[in-house]
This record gives C-alpha cells, sequence and structure tokens, in this order.
C-alpha cells in the first residue's frame, strides 16, 4: 500500500508536535465546556431590569472565556518555551561531546592526533615570538608490545593512562601532550 505524499507529511506533524497538539487540544476543549457553560448558564447576575435569562453569552462571560484561554495559553507557551531549552541543552551537549570525541583521545583523554596536527599547523603558521622557541618532543614506548602480550590489552592501557597522566603532570601551562596512536606520544612546547 502506497501512501500519498500529504497523508505522510500530516502524520509526521502529528508525531512531532504530538505535545502541543495534546495541550491545545485540551485549551479547546475547556474553551468549548466553558462556551456552552456560558450559553447555557448565567454565570454572573445580571442588571436589575432583566427578569429572564437570556441564551446569550454577555460580556462578563466572554472576558471571563478570554481570561481562560489567555492563562491556557500562556501555559501552553511557557511549557513550549521549557521543552525547547531542555533540547536546545541536550544538542549543546551533545556537540560539546562529539567536539571531545573528534579532539581528544578516549583512553587516555590527551589531545589526539588531529587536535595535535592541527596545533602544529598553528605554530608552524606563527613563528615564536623574539627569544622564544617551538619545541616537538616525540615519544614511543620500548616494549610496549610485550606489555600487551605477556599482561594483557587492559594492563597495556592502565601503562598507557599512567604515561598520559605523567606526561600531564610534567608539563606546564600551555604545552600540548596528545596520543598519536598505539604507544606514541608527542608534547608540543613553547619554551620562552
Amino acid at each position: 500500500m502506497v501512501r500519498s505524499g500529504g497523508t505522510v507529511r500530516i502524520r509526521d506533524f502529528m508525531i512531532k508536535y504530538r505535545t502541543s497538539l495534546k495541550d491545545l487540544s485540551i485549551l479547546l476543549a475547556v474553551m468549548l465546556v466553558g462556551l456552552y457553560l456560558t450559553y447555557e448558564y448565567d454565570l454572573f447576575k445580571n442588571s436589575d431590569g432583566v427578569s429572564v435569562h437570556e441564551r446569550t453569552v454577555e460580556l462578563d462571560e466572554a472576558l471571563l472565556l478570554g481570561g481562560i484561554m489567555a492563562l491556557g495559553l500562556l501555559a501552553f507557551s511557557i511549557r513550549r518555551y521549557l521543552e525547547q531549552r531542555r533540547e536546545t541543552a541536550l544538542r549543546l551537549a551533545a556537540e560539546q561531546h562529539i567536539r571531545t570525541l573528534a579532539f581528544q583521545d578516549a583512553l587516555t583523554g590527551l589531545a589526539n592526533r588531529r587536535q595535535f596536527d592541527d596545533a602544529l599547523k598553528a605554530a608552524v603558521a606563527a613563528p615564536p615570538r623574539e627569544g622564544a622557541v617551538h619545541a616537538l618532543i616525540l615519544l614511543d614506548l620500548n616494549g610496549f608490545k610485550q606489555v600487551n602480550d605477556v599482561y594483557g590489552h587492559g594492563i597495556g592501557d592502565q601503562v598507557l593512562t599512567i604515561v598520559a597522566q605523567r606526561l600531564l603532570g610534567a608539563m606546564r601551562n600551555g604545552d600540548l601532550a596528545a596520543r598519536l596512536g598505539g604507544d606514541e606520544f608527542a608534547i608540543l612546547a613553547f619554551i620562552w
């Protein structure tokens, strides 16, 4: 069975805005009940000259319905605003997480090769000021393959994490340590 484009669009719209449609339908139902009640019953006392209730919606009753509708729309607007704030916060957190994954090594928390390459390109493009130099330090762990082979990859991961912590502890502010992959580390230092 093939659905028409209009049916699919309506269904997608209903799914996407189901909470808003539910809120608005509740507001519409309350307004219809209020309109019926004001039409059938005299909610406010009539002036002294009118003795028989006419089936009409009087100005004071219309104002009451308008006030109810205004409060309902205000509640609806506040709810939509809070939903959008919550969704925006979730999206910002997801974008930050993606950025972290894109530029940070998951195991050690150091910069990854991509972030290191960007920092190295920026350092090469901007020569250091007078009396300062850039230093590039490369580090490869000897015998790391044997650690993984003998003790397992879990212990190897712990060794990499400890090396990363020690590198961070030995660095100064402004220096960048990165894990380039496997057991290869690099430090981009700025020496004044």
